[in-house]
């Protein structure tokens, strides 16, 4: 910046706090990334970010149609298209703040309501103590090292990466000890390796299983698949005879045979080997760190599912809304049946280490977070296993229900789902307990015939509907499991007990909302200010070029006072909109910006108290103008043209006193 021209230059006091946009940042890493986060940067509002990117969309079909013009043909189209698309988006300022707004002041009520109910079933020494946090965290410049994160969510599991560190040092502790290295391949990555093949073996079984009548080239891939699978199974059978010294005999006990193909040769992993013998066939600590190695990889791969299914989801609502045609839908359904096949594949690996977990260390309370992906049919025995679970639920969580005395809060000023993600912990559990768990039938097909549907057709080509065996019944809803409650699910992890972390993001969206009220108040007063100063630019520019020819005067006079009467008529008509708000609050032109805690700067001096509470009155601003629109529109023309009018009327009475004055 030491570089930059005079007048573009940063003043070196401004802080600069960098931001991802909001769809891009599920793609960055999520360690300590609550600092970039628009949801947790002071003064923002509701801003996304993404403004820029929008255009695009308006601007695809240009690709086709410029591709074959030269580079100035070129340019000058994109430029007027360009163009275009930024004017409409000015002449529609007027109406896009206007909704902006309505939404803005329904949804800052909605959350500070809901805050209030969250932060009344807390003490008030915890809320103290969290708000005095939030603050310190909020004050601290970037990278907000110094301070504790309360956005930040430590998670109950580690990640395969972390396990497979943590093994390693235990074996360089051990090391150093004095205990002797068996091989040059340490257990702990003996067991890696173990997975991988397991890993390799589902995966050549899952591409024979969809290649039923393979083709020249998939049956010569499938066959160079196999056979690097058994140069390395033959390569981590010389370092398992070291790990599993008694396999040899065990394999001759129970008659083993070898498979014909490698990725049905088991690995006689210490999780597939009967209790009894695990001991005297293993190395001890050997089951002990499969174990480690298994639960991170459910846990990873339980991450990977909920990604899959999020993604798999915005596709399919893409393709719903965007995608026309054969030929795109063919593509775009063959990419989505891709992701769901990664869904189906990571669903089966979770199944498989949620297994050897059980084996290695029977029931516990691991189960609770590591639940069993039910498929698809069933039987009823898993039902009612679940059904006693809720009811288990039910009964302890009971107490702390009861004494809520707040809970009628969501039936009455709370119908929004995302409450649920403000309640206390005893209401989360409660309501969690009539909530159907994921199970594997959520990972189910693009076009799942179970999921589908008769539609109602034209009328007079269904005349079948008079016979009840050919009609189609509407699925029945059973009210005890309560799945007609639109209730957002919550990604569990571990928690200290006192919602601090919920309480913490409750506040942030609070924070946000009534900041994006008070942003929108000072766009619709700058909106104002800066039509009337491109109108008194024009009335300048009629005047301000020197020239001989009378007949260009008075054209660019005229031109000069076309432009500015559209400046003013715009300014009319955004004022007629804008009235509501605009005459609720003067907003103040200057501002001290000062060390007020809970104080956003808002532009150029202008300061928003984020504390403050907003008037109660504001939610009801905007009533009835969404049936006084078309009334608005018809007068705005007539409003138009008065201002026009008396327009005119100054125009000649300070043409006249120029003259006089001459």
């Amino acid at each position: 910046m030491a570089n930059w021209p005079e007048g573009y230059s940063i003043p070196s006091k401004t802080e600069i706090r960098p931001a991802i946009p909001k769809m891009h940042e599920t793609a960055h890493e999520k360690d300590n990334h609550e600092r970039f986060s628009l949801h947790y940067l002071a003064g923002v509002g509701l801003t996304d970010g993404e403004s820029i990117e929008r255009m695009w969309a308006g601007h695809n079909a240009l690709g086709n149609a410029t591709k074959t013009m030269g580079p100035g043909t070129r340019h000058d189209v994109l430029d007027d298209h360009f163009g275009f698309w930024n004017w409409s988006k000015y002449i529609a300022t007027g109406k896009s703040l206007r909704k902006k707004y309505k939404d803005a002041v329904k949804l800052r009520n909605v959350q500070q309501e809901a805050h209030d109910g969250f932060t009344a079933t807390i003490s008030k020494e915890k809320v103290e103590e969290w708000e005095a946090m939030c603050r310190k965290w909020d004050r601290e410049r970037y990278p907000k090292a110094k301070s504790k994160n309360p956005y930040h969510v430590e998670g109950a599991s580690i990640s395969e990466a972390e396990a497979r560190k943590e093994l390693t040092m235990e074996e360089e502790q051990r090391l150093k000890s004095g205990e002797v290295a068996r091989h040059t391949t340490s257990a702990s990555m003996f067991l890696v390796l173990g997975l991988e093949l397991e890993e390799e073996q589902r995966r050549i079984v899952s591409l024979t299983k969809k290649s039923k009548s393979p083709t020249s080239t998939q049956q010569g891939s499938i066959t160079e698949q196999r056979n690097r699978l058994r140069e390395k199974l033959r390569a981590w059978e010389q370092v398992r005879s070291v790990y599993m010294p008694g396999l040899l005999q065990y394999q001759s006990d129970i008659h083993s045979t070898v498979a014909e193909n490698p990725e049905d040769i088991p690995l006689y992993l210490p999780s597939s080997l009967p209790p009894e013998k695990r001991n005297t066939i293993c190395v001890p600590r050997l089951a002990a760190a499969e174990q480690k190695l298994r639960t991170a990889q459910c846990y990873d791969t339980l991450d990977t599912i909920c990604h899959l299914l999020n993604m798999k989801s915005r596709m399919v609502r893409f393709k719903n809304a965007n995608i026309r045609g054969q030929g795109d839908g063919t593509r775009s359904r063959a990419i989505i049946d891709r992701v769901h096949e990664r869904a189906r594949f990571a669903a089966s690996r979770y199944s498989t280490a949620r297994a050897a977990i059980l084996a290695l260390s029977g029931p516990g309370d691991w189960e609770q977070d590591l639940q069993i992906l039910a498929a698809v049919g069933e039987p009823a025995a898993l039902a009612e296993e679940e059904k006693k679970r809720r009811q288990q639920q039910l009964t302890t969580f009971d107490a702390e229900f009861n004494n809520y005395d707040k809970i009628r809060f969501l039936d009455t000023c709370f119908p929004s789902p995302y409450v649920f993600l403000t309640l206390p912990r005893c209401l989360r559990l409660r309501a969690q307990a009539f909530m159907k768990p994921y199970t594997a039938g959520d990972v189910r097909s693009y076009t799942d015939p179970s999921r589908v549907g008769q539609g109602q057709g034209r009328r007079g080509t269904i005349e079948d509907d008079a016979d009840p065996s050919l009609s189609v019944q509407e699925p029945t809803v059973d009210e005890d499991d309560m799945e007609n409650i639109n209730l957002l699910p919550e990604e569990q992890s571990r928690r200290d007990g006192t919602g601090q972390t919920q309480w913490a993001k409750s506040r942030s969206r609070v924070k946000r909302s009534v900041e994006e009220v008070s942003l929108l108040k000072e766009e619709m007063r700058r909106a104002i200010v800066t039509l009337e100063w491109h109108a008194n630019q024009w009335r300048e520019r009629g005047t301000s070029r020197p020239t001989a020819d009378s007949a260009l005067l008075e054209g660019l006079a005229a031109y000069a006072e076309e432009h500015r009467r559209l400046q003013l008529s715009l300014r009319a008509k955004f004022q007629l909109l804008w009235q509501d708000p605009l005459a609720e609050e003067e907003v103040s032109s200057t501002s001290n910006v000062g060390d007020e805690e809970g104080e956003v700067v808002v532009g150029d001096g202008v300061g928003v108290d984020s504390d403050d509470d907003e008037d109660e009155d504001e939610e009801v601003l905007l009533e009835g103008e969404d049936d006084n629109d078309d009334n608005d529109n018809d007068n705005d023309d007539n409003d138009d043209n008065n201002n026009n009018n008396n327009d005119d009327d100054d125009d000649d009475n300070n043409n006249n006193d120029e003259e006089n004055s001459d």
